[in-house]
């Protein structure tokens, strides 16, 4: 359970249960700023969707391959950690998308970028839908193989220059 300082936001509705998370705040000049974990949602059917950031810094989001496979790795393992999905065969997807700004494809390191070049069109969404149902491993075991297959499908669609 998190602690009331922690400032999770939990919803609970009709359809679904959302945890929102507190941000970092603001970037500072300078300053470069880790993945986040958002928001936990499980919906009535059982659907478990995360939502986190992604690095940034003041001049944007960093789009980082090995990053945000090790990312994606980690929140698949947190689903399965928590228990949140049952059965034996699961569809899985990922998006980038979210408050329009820059969002460029680079390295994330502890120096801070003095400039940047805008390789994504701000307000748009790269998503890969499921294409096959996949084991329970990739909540555990299979995580990094799951995150790898997806984050590689997903920078398809976000290179692809006729997004």
């Amino acid at each position: 359970m998190l602690p009331l300082e922690a400032g999770a936001t939990p919803t609970a509705g009709s359809d679904a249960v959302v945890v929102e998370l507190p941000t970092c705040g603001r970037a500072e000049f300078g300053r470069t700023y880790p993945t986040e974990l958002r928001d936990v949602r499980v919906d009535r059917t059982g659907q478990c969707s995360l939502w986190w950031s992604l690095p940034h810094d003041s001049m944007g989001t960093i789009v980082d391959v090995e990053e945000l496979a090790a990312a994606t790795a980690k929140h698949l393992r947190l689903i399965g950690a928590m228990k949140l999905v049952t059965g034996q065969r699961f569809a899985l997807a990922i998006g980038l998308g979210g408050a329009p700004g820059t969002v460029a494809e680079g390295k994330v390191t502890d120096v801070s970028r003095k400039q940047v070049s805008l390789g994504w069109r701000s307000g748009q969404t790269a998503r890969v839908d499921p294409d096959e149902s996949i084991s329970a491993a990739a909540f555990d075991r299979g995580a990094k193989e799951a995150a790898q297959d997806l984050v590689a499908r997903l920078l398809e669609v976000f290179r692809a220059p006729d997004r």
